[in-house]
């Protein structure tokens, strides 16, 4: 379905959620205990959300409501538990507070990019840009709407390499030039040499992490897909690194 009409059928049925708000009462437990035959509990968002926010952290921010059944788009989530058969997708429009929650608002990175060339912050986050070479960025294959591990690194007696954050969602990704076609028969891609720069989003405690590692260190970015669940790491140092060597030598 196409954005706008997806946009203006949300805000349709949000004007007939409100009506039904008000004779129903809500969420008012007496209200709901009363509810007239031929109602129905909804899943509306109870703060607005921004596209780009994975569905596994809108649990919070969602409500079920009572409502006429009457005019209502099939397929209505009714629950929060049914937000569970979207985990790791994300938002690819805003939903607005008190208005119903519909799995054409759930997606891939992948769709999210369809949508726009650019994506909002999810709430609670903040945006933070890092400038970085070609190879430090997957060379240059990073589009608004993927997710990333963002990994830091130290020389010097620091030594250690770990991961900061996981799965941050790209905001925006620019770049001075790219190249001007593929090499060869298509299989291989042309390098780009300009550096890009990317927006993330991340919590402030992370946002202190990334800009301190910009400055001091280097900073790496891996794609991390929202449908991986990988076991959290300890980080690797130069010894460490050396002794794992060994051991597989051995």
């Amino acid at each position: 379905m196409p954005r706008r009409a997806l946009l203006l059928g949300a805000a349709g049925l949000c004007a007939v959620l409100a009506l039904a708000v008000i004779v129903f009462g809500g969420g008012n437990d007496d209200a709901a205990a009363a509810a007239p035959e031929g109602s129905t509990d909804v899943l509306v968002a109870s703060a607005d959300l921004a596209a780009g926010t994975l569905v596994d952290r809108i649990g919070g921010d969602v409500e079920v409501i009572t409502v006429s059944a009457e005019g209502l788009p099939a397929g209505v989530l009714t629950d929060a538990g049914a937000l569970d058969t979207y985990g790791g997708q994300v938002l690819v429009t805003d939903i607005d507070a008190g208005t119903p929650v519909l799995p054409s608002a759930f997606g891939t990175p992948d769709d999210l990019r369809n949508e726009t060339a650019a994506v909002p912050v999810p709430e609670g986050m903040v945006e933070v840009s890092v400038t970085l070479e070609p190879q430090r960025v997957v060379g240059g294959r990073l589009r608004p709407g993927d997710t990333v591990a963002v990994v830091g690194s130290f020389d010097g007696e620091t030594q250690r390499t770990k991961i900061l954050v996981r799965q941050a969602v790209v905001t925006a990704v620019q770049t001075e030039s790219l190249p001007e076609s593929d090499v060869g028969d298509g299989a291989v891609e042309a390098a780009p040499t300009a550096n890009f720069i990317v927006g993330v989003a991340v919590s402030p405690a992370d946002l202190e992490r990334v800009v301190y590692t910009q400055e001091w260190g280097n900073v790496y970015l891996a794609v991390d897909p929202t449908s991986t669940s990988l076991a959290p790491t300890t980080g690797q140092t130069g010894a460490s690194v050396t002794n794992d060597l060994a051991a597989v030598a051995s």
